[in-house]
């Protein structure tokens, strides 16, 4: 399933999507954070006691907590660049050898079978993230040995057979990249210091609100849950570009984009993405 580009959205649907927003995700901790800090103000209206203290520190927090989350938050916008680097960088490669096809291969037979295989390896970088893979798939394995027949047969040139193997090697280095992003996430400690900081702040936060804000203090509460455990969450999805999701890469286009038919074998052209109304 492609992911939908959005493009000049209106003020209004920003407001209102829920569709690719960490809302639903992090809605349980706003509501709960929110009637935490609602029942502290009625048990303060009722005569209760009620811990306070003042705004100041909370700030302060706040800088520290805004930093922890802005570090993480790069961290894994970098894994989700470098992500689509690699893909574009296979979609180049993959672009070449339809070029290097058509120079050095005559035979039709023969363009045919290479194009066969790196649409095996297209597969097989595709599944990553999505299914459990072997250690090893012979796609490229297997056009390598391909090409060296044919320069047996006296079909490919020398010069023709380097050009290939730069390009396989190319690939190969591109999806060891993909299975780096998928097999290495950030480290545990970085989302466990984030997530109890979180917690502890949106904690502690209604005993400084309640004075000054009276009931619009689950208001300021909530705000802050939404702020803080949202851009948590948009770490952890942005982390794992390759696996399905609303704001993962779009995978199926770019798989698309690779399988164009080389040599004009055939007309079809690859669905292209498709762009939500505002």
């Amino acid at each position: 399933m492609s992911t939908p580009l959005r493009r000049n959205p209106s003020f209004f649907y920003q407001l209102v999507a829920l569709r690719g927003s960490v809302v639903p995700a992090v809605l349980p901790y706003i509501i709960g954070f929110a009637a935490l800090t609602a029942a502290l103000v009625a048990a303060s209206g009722t005569g209760v006691s009620v811990p306070q203290t003042s705004f100041a520190p909370f700030a302060i927090f706040g800088v520290a907590l805004s930093l922890f989350l802005g570090f993480r938050n790069f961290a894994a916008y970098e894994r989700w660049w470098e992500a689509r680097k690699v893909w574009g960088s296979v979609i180049g490669q993959v672009r070449s050898i339809d070029r290097d096809t058509t120079l050095f291969l005559a035979s039709a037979d023969d363009r045919m079978a290479v194009q066969a295989h790196v649409h095996g390896f297209i597969d097989e970088i595709a599944a990553i993230g999505r299914e459990p893979l072997p250690s090893h798939r012979p796609a490229l394995g297997s056009c390598a040995a391909y090409l060296h027949h044919c320069a047996q047969r006296q079909q490919l040139s020398e010069f023709g057979l380097r050009a290939f193997s730069d390009r396989l090697h190319q690939l190969e280095h591109a999806k060891a990249g993909l299975q780096r992003l998928q097999n290495t996430p950030l480290p545990f400690v970085y989302s466990l210091l984030v997530k109890r900081t979180c917690t502890l702040f949106c904690l502690l936060l209604p005993f400084a609100t309640i004075d000054i804000a009276g009931w619009f203090a689950p208001v300021i509460v909530a705000v802050a849950a939404y702020v803080f455990f949202g851009l948590a969450r948009v770490t952890e999805v942005l982390e794992f570009p390759l696996e399905p999701g609303m704001n993962a890469l779009d995978i199926d286009g770019f798989v698309a984009t690779c399988k164009q038919p080389f040599d004009g074998l055939t007309a079809e052209q690859p669905p292209t993405q498709v762009e939500v109304a505002a």
